[in-house]
């Protein structure tokens, strides 16, 4: 869709109409030619984009500063590091100044404060009268920088309309389809593989809907191929925007028999935590700071409803990320 809009593909039927100058980041560096320098790029990139000299001229310390590549800047772009080359391509786009500006998930690939620094610009673009199209997985993302969404889905509108309405009903949908329980077939490549997961209420029954004050327990039965020392066992939980709520993990766990051919641990998420809506849970068995030994990502999808909260009578109430029991004190003073 975005090839089409930006004039890359043509439709297999039907038209685009399109009012304004486009801007697009679609496959980063298009357009790069790895033997010249970066200077001789940003020159090259943008008049493929459509700037003209004078404004290329009027704009290049903007795009360098904004790249941060200053020291490298007669450096052929070859000896670049991919982060570099990124910085460089966003930003010439960016600088392009266009009034539709059609971003893909490009930016994945950048550091975090690249990225923030990315969304800064075209949050800027969005809030002085341009266009800012963003097609992207991310909740978090999306909900930051959209004020309003479409959700497509093999081809077809789903929905159009506010953002954190959409963005609802498509992490509900997404619930939908996940299972409380997660199964996986035998993995002979893996030292260790992750065989069963499953959320339990206290009368130990696999559930998929919890009250807030209830807690959590969470089975995970892992299948051990071979003795790993020195490994950790841990889980994320992500909310309906996609945001991390918390991560938490054992490095104790690699304490049990090594001879052992079956592993069963639980975990116990506290009662009053968990604010009202949808989660995900990712599971990993990992050789800290060296590699993952097994990814369970989004294995189980769990629901935590009000249960009678001080909050329930207030309708759409935003309860933000997590409960927190603070300790209050009252002093007269008079």
């Amino acid at each position: 869709m975005l090839k089409v809009l930006s004039r890359t593909a043509e439709p297999t039927e039907g038209y685009a109409e399109i009012y304004g100058r486009i801007g697009s980041l679609l496959v980063v560096g298009t357009g790069f030619s790895t033997e010249l320098t970066g200077r001789e790029n940003i020159y090259l990139n943008a008049a493929i984009l459509g700037m003209m000299r004078q404004e290329i001229d009027q704009k290049f310390d903007e795009i360098v500063a904004f790249a941060e590549v200053e020291k490298f800047l007669d450096t052929p772009i070859k000896r670049y590091s991919s982060g570099m080359h990124l910085r460089l391509a966003f930003a010439i786009a960016a600088h392009l100044d266009p009034d539709i500006l059609l971003v893909d998930e490009v930016l994945a690939v950048g550091d975090a404060q690249f990225q923030k620094k990315c969304l800064g610009k075209m949050g800027d673009a969005a809030k002085g009268g341009r266009t800012a199209l963003l097609v992207s997985h991310q909740m978090g993302t999306t909900a930051k920088l959209c004020n309003r969404v479409l959700h497509l889905s093999k081809g077809k509108i789903v929905e159009e309309g506010n953002t954190q309405d959409v963005i609802n009903h498509y992490m509900t949908q997404a619930l939908s389809n996940f299972n409380h329980v997660y199964t996986s077939k035998e993995s002979p490549g893996k030292e260790i593989s992750f065989v069963n997961i499953q959320a339990l209420n206290l009368d130990g029954e696999p559930s998929s809907h919890f009250a807030h004050n209830e807690q959590i327990i969470i089975s995970i039965h892992c299948r051990m191929n071979q003795w790993v020392r020195d490994t950790w066992i841990g889980f994320d939980i992500k909310d309906q925007r996609g945001r991390k709520v918390f991560t938490n993990n054992n490095d104790k766990w690699a304490d049990f028999d090594s001879n052992s051919k079956e592993i069963r641990t639980t975990v116990t998420i506290p009662a009053n935590i968990l604010v009202p809506g949808q989660y995900f849970l990712t599971f990993i068995v990992s050789i800290e700071h060296i590699r993952f030994v097994d990814l369970a990502e989004d294995a189980i999808g769990i629901n935590v409803i009000d249960s009678g909260s001080v909050f329930a009578a207030y309708d759409g109430y935003d309860y933000g990320c997590v409960f927190v029991e603070c300790q209050w004190t009252i002093d007269d003073i008079s």
